[in-house]
């Protein structure tokens, strides 16, 4: 019964290990009693993906936009904040308008319509503001006051017809982009490789806190 149990806890200990790993870069190590490499991994990995993040805005996190699956794997093994600042990218549904504006949303410079249905909703677009193409089809960007907006025509399951949505939007396109995605796949690699090597050093490891549990059942 004893060994049975000693079998069991070591795998319990190691899989709570790489849990924790993943929740908070080093963590791993901190439970191997490590805590000076847990201190050196936690660093290195947030400041590179506070880099990317940086570089590329929140945009570059995006597990709904047209990245390659390896793109969107990677930044998933960061911590599970990636997967709150992928939720926000998306944005945040802030009312909808007419699709007859669709055609308004083929120039380059903003309609009086449509400047007025952002009117309504509160929100006064300036002077200086922009639309161009969104990443995906039926998506346009509205740029104005160092803000940014994406609209999207959808189809209203309720009124069964297309509509135009718009939400807020953290648009990010060109080099920006692509280096942004560099660095936080980079942190989401590296946490996976101390993730991995973490459980490795704590079967070859003796002192594995988690692992004394079975003290208690001896």
């Amino acid at each position: 019964m004893v060994h049975r149990r000693q079998e069991i806890y070591p795998t319990i200990s190691l899989l709570v290990g790489a849990v924790a790993g993943w929740l908070l870069p080093g963590a791993g190590y901190f439970l191997l009693g490590e805590k000076k490499r847990a201190i050196i991994i936690f660093v290195t990995i947030t400041l590179t993906l506070c880099t990317g993040l940086y570089i590329g805005s929140i945009g570059v996190i995006d597990f709904k936009g047209p990245a390659a699956l390896y793109v969107k794997a990677a930044q998933f093994m960061n911590p599970p904040i990636v997967l709150i600042l992928g939720y926000h990218s998306v944005g945040r549904l802030l009312f909808n308008i007419a699709l007859e504006s669709q055609d308004d949303l083929a120039d380059d410079v903003l309609a009086d319509g449509l400047r007025q249905e952002f009117g309504k909703k509160g929100i006064s677009l300036g002077q200086g503001a922009t639309i161009s193409t969104g990443q995906r089809a039926n998506e346009w960007l509205i740029h104005s006051n160092n803000r940014s907006y994406v609209v999207k025509e959808e189809w209203n399951k309720l009124k069964e017809t297309n509509e135009l949505n718009v939400y807020t939007a953290y648009p990010v396109h060109g080099w920006p982009n692509e280096i942004g995605q560099i660095y936080t796949m980079s942190s989401g690699l590296l946490n996976l490789l101390c993730i991995v090597n973490a459980i490795y050093a704590g079967i070859q490891k003796s002192n594995f806190k988690i692992l004394k549990l079975t003290d208690f059942f001896g």
